[in-house]
């Protein structure tokens, strides 16, 4: 039984809220701040470690070390960014082998959906930015200007969201 399968409601509360703080919070930045990340290997060990359900530890582990790995190498060629990487293997982790290829799946998805709705959005920033004042203006998240960045967090939650309530 993969772990997502089995949380008691409050992991399960603690889970979303952690990946709904990460996305907004690299919508917003295009940062994923380290607490976050700490907190869902944190609830990750808990869950663990109270034994809610049948936990394939090995299965779970090697899913967020195989992801680490390849967040590593495309975060070493600036294809990911470090919080993307440390994001979608911690939330690996909670995913687990049986389950991995779906998820990647739907982040590569989500990601795809995600860059295409900015390339759109981002041309179309100065016109808008022209008619705000200078205070909104300035408040506006990065990667809503031109040639922002795709704050892939949003996607890597949100494969791990449909999975978890899947």
């Amino acid at each position: 039984m993969a772990l997502l399968d089995s949380l008691p409601l409050v992991a399960l509360l603690a889970f979303l809220a952690l990946q709904l703080a990460a996305a907004g919070y690299d919508f917003l930045t295009l940062t994923i701040p380290n607490p976050i990340v700490y907190g869902l290997a944190a609830c990750f060990a808990m869950v663990g470690a109270l034994s809610f359900g049948d936990i394939a530890w090995s299965s779970h582990l090697a899913a967020g070390a195989i992801v680490f790995a390849l967040g590593a190498a495309l975060f070493y060629f600036k294809l990911f960014g470090g919080g993307d990487a440390k994001l979608c293997a911690v939330s690996s982790l909670w995913v687990g082998l049986g389950e991995l290829p779906l998820y990647l799946l739907l982040v590569a998805v989500i990601g795809l959906l995600l860059a295409l709705v900015l390339r759109v959005l981002q041309p179309m920033a100065p016109l808008v930015l022209a008619r705000l004042p200078d205070t909104v203006a300035t408040g506006l998240p990065p990667s809503l200007y031109p040639g922002g960045g795709v704050p892939y967090g949003i996607a890597i939650a949100g494969g791990a969201i449909l999975i978890a309530l899947w």
